[in-house]
């Protein structure tokens, strides 16, 4: 009895080819900056409209600040290779 032919369900191909690290240590900065951009963005969102003494700002300093953190990080692994 024959094998029946897997290859459409990705069976049976050749196991997939690792980057090199410093292309993978790109892409997971990249990643990181995207991630740090959406919380900022959904921070940013959910100011209320109505913040007395406070600066819209205050409400989403602390996703700014990663923002910025995955922002060098990714220049610091461009940087770097």
């Amino acid at each position: 009895m024959t094998e029946p032919d897997l290859s459409e369900f990705g069976f049976g191909r050749l196991k997939p080819k690792p980057s090199n690290q410093r292309a993978l240590d790109i892409a997971n900065a990249v990643i990181e900056l995207v991630e740090a951009h959406q919380e900022l963005n959904k921070a940013r969102d959910s100011v209320p409209d109505y913040t007395a003494q406070w600066s819209n700002e205050d409400y989403y300093g602390s996703e700014q600040e990663a923002f910025y953190r995955a922002a060098t990080k990714l220049q610091e692994v461009i940087d770097a290779t």
